[in-house]
């Protein structure tokens, strides 16, 4: 037992069951939550973390990486996106990489890498999307991840020496072609390697670490901690540019405004606003753990196709418990409170402050 203690694996796996047992105790006594489902959820979204980070950092590799689809209607995590797919790989910043594939009926397309001495505390290294980057007519692309970059080449996503892992995200305003034609990215290293070596506890412990390094980062951010009075509810923020506080992995390409929602069974938390020109925008209702609601399943998110507008453009959206018989409802899933997002991409100009009200239904 002495020598199991001294390998790197198992000292890592000893440090994942603390971070596991850490999280826990921090949503379990979190002053604010109080409810039967935000305990619920919380451990929805311990293991809902748990299961991408197994995915990209235990299942996976720098010298052969392959793409993990991180969200999906029943797995969810940060700040997770109904008309949105991403993609995650893990990255040697002194490697080069070449990613193709097709567009598909994305309407966005974008490579971000992210950098930082652990998966615990992320930046951004380099960005790179639609519609700078060259389509070709066919829908097909070829980006390369490199640390050499051409000049002038929008294709070429530069790294640095902390790179260590790509994000590749698309949006779509269709989802019945998000679903039938979503496209498709494969990733290869300029130098692939022989045969895989044999596991080493090393190596392991190693993987184990980012891993925990992973759900620790995610972890300081949630639970979003409710506000503490009714006055804070049902108010949306100034929209702001995304920056380095917006996520663990955000994106400089979008615009957001966030506040909180309570309504009561017979009211509706009416928004109002008016979006400028922009490639996609949307709103959707997420709980403490920055997790989306079952919107597979219920109308608790928007897009910018699915809104209707009023004759002059601006537009109303109803977040209530029940059918307002508005056509902007969205729903709250039984959800007595929770977080309001709404994100602008590529947009033109800064959208107007959003209006609200609560109002009987």
């Amino acid at each position: 037992m002495f020598g199991l203690k001294r390998r790197a694996d198992a000292k890592a796996f000893d440090d994942l069951m603390g971070a596991l047992r850490g999280f826990e105790r921090k949503f379990r006594w979190k002053r604010m939550l109080t409810r039967d489902n935000e305990f619920a959820e919380g451990y929805s979204a311990m293991l809902d973390l748990l299961s991408v980070g197994l995915d990209c950092y235990i299942h996976n590799s720098p010298d052969a990486p392959r793409f993990i689809r991180l969200v999906s209607p029943i797995r969810k995590i940060g700040g997770d996106n109904a008309d949105g797919l991403y993609y995650f790989a893990p990255l040697n910043p002194n490697n080069g990489y070449r990613i193709t594939g097709t567009i598909g009926s994305a309407v966005y397309l974008a490579f971000t890498v992210y950098g930082g001495e652990t998966p615990k505390k992320f930046h951004m290294v380099s960005n790179a999307s639609t519609p700078d980057i060259e389509i070709r007519q066919d829908g097909t692309f070829e980006v390369r991840i490199t640390p050499d970059p051409a000049a002038g080449n929008a294709n070429d996503v530069p790294t640095d020496d902390t790179a260590n892992c790509v994000l590749v995200r698309r949006y779509y305003l269709d989802k019945a072609g998000m679903e039938n034609d979503p496209g498709e990215e494969t990733i290869k290293p300029d130098d692939p390697p022989p045969v895989p070596p044999l596991l080493t506890g090393d190596e392991m412990g190693r993987r184990i670490r980012n891993l925990e390094q992973f759900l620790q980062g995610w972890f300081g951010i949630a639970p979003v901690p409710l506000p503490p009075i009714p006055p804070a509810y049902n108010r949306m923020s100034p929209p702001r540019p995304a920056s380095a506080d917006t996520g663990h992995w955000s994106t400089p390409d979008n615009m957001h405004s966030f506040g909180f929602f309570r309504v009561k069974d017979d009211e509706a938390l009416v928004i109002e606003g008016r979006s400028p020109q922009c490639v996609y925008w949307s709103v959707h209702l997420w709980n403490p753990y920055l997790q989306t609601y079952d919107y597979a399943n219920h109308p608790c998110a928007l897009n910018s196709s699915e809104v209707e507008l009023k004759e002059d453009g601006t537009w109303e959206l109803w977040i209530s418990h029940r059918d307002p018989g508005h056509p902007n409802w969205i729903s709250t899933t039984g959800h007595p409170r929770g977080f309001v997002y709404f994100r602008w991409l590529k947009s033109a100009s800064a959208p107007e402050k959003l209006r609200t009200s609560v109002r009987k239904i």
